[in-house]
């Protein structure tokens, strides 16, 4: 509301002069309102990312007497707080860019003043907002349960279990996990694996030699940047080729001998995958 102020003089005589005048006075002790529609279009609340700045908007407070003169601005972990009475910011900004924050849970909070320097009683929050920059640690204890390193197998389906990896603010968001030949590959940035698993089983492998990685992510996005790895798993489902020219040096067969020992050569096979082990024989009556 607006006031003026008004005096005029009068004599002993009972004249009076012209009236001086003075003003507007304008008065307000209402409280402002609050920002509206509070939001950001950065970050989502509370769900957890590696991007430590966050950008937040608002539709301006209102103000029906003096009009908005500016906000406070507060960032911290208090979901209620209240900023204190010193404006950081003028009536016309309505999007934000913070500081960069540590990790952890931040809100943010605005708090109105006048033009008559009344402030709100109550301030406008947003939040949580869950930073994490920090990269999780790799699995541990990576091992093989049906399998042994470098040994041939015959089973073409691998079972790999691990510990699971740690990360101390966000926590585990899952795991990249591959198979090739290569002992030292990097899996890419895919989510393959559920974070709470510990054990894996390979689809079923062709003949070949393989290797397992492992690549952690947590819940915020941050890549493990290296890999653990484990191999090389050697596999072979093919039988060797049977032996060739098989006779007998020393008898001869459908005729008797008194000889009880038999001499026997035959030509020597090859296999290309896991090679030749070993030889096995017996003797029969039929």
């Amino acid at each position: 509301d607006s006031n003026y102020f008004h005096i005029r003089n009068v004599d002993g005589n009972g004249q009076w002069d012209s009236p001086v005048h003075l003003g507007p006075f304008y008065i307000d002790t209402t409280e402002p309102g609050s920002v509206r529609d509070l939001a950001s279009d950065s970050h989502i609340v509370g769900e957890w990312s590696k991007e430590n700045r966050i950008n937040a908007r608002w539709n301006p407070a209102e103000d029906a007497a003096s009009g908005i003169d500016g906000y406070a601005i507060l960032w911290d972990g208090n979901p209620g707080a209240l900023p204190d009475k010193e404006a950081d910011i003028s009536d016309h900004v309505t999007i934000l860019l913070s500081e960069p924050l540590a990790d952890g849970e931040h809100y943010l909070h605005v708090r109105s003043v006048d033009n008559a320097g009344n402030w709100a009683n109550t301030a406008a929050h947003i939040g949580p907002f869950l930073i994490d920059r920090v990269a999780p640690e790799n699995v541990t204890d990576l091992i093989s349960n049906s399998h042994s390193a470098g040994q041939w197998s015959n089973k073409n389906t691998v079972m790999i279990s691990w510990e699971a990896a740690e990360d101390l603010v966000s926590g585990i968001g899952g795991y990249s996990v591959i198979w090739d030949d290569s002992p030292e590959t990097i899996p890419d940035e895919s989510v393959n694996n559920d974070g709470w698993m510990t054990t894996v089983v390979s689809q079923p492998l062709e003949s070949g030699t393989y290797y397992f990685h492992i690549r952690v992510v947590d819940r915020a996005g941050n890549w493990g940047p290296d890999a653990r790895h484990l191999g090389p798993f050697i596999i072979d489902l093919e039988p060797p080729p049977k032996i060739a020219g098989l006779i007998a040096t020393s008898h001869k067969p459908d005729e008797w001998s008194s000889q009880t020992q038999v001499e026997l050569t035959w030509i020597s096979v090859t296999d290309d995958i896991s090679g030749i082990g070993i030889y096995e024989w017996g003797v029969s009556d039929n």
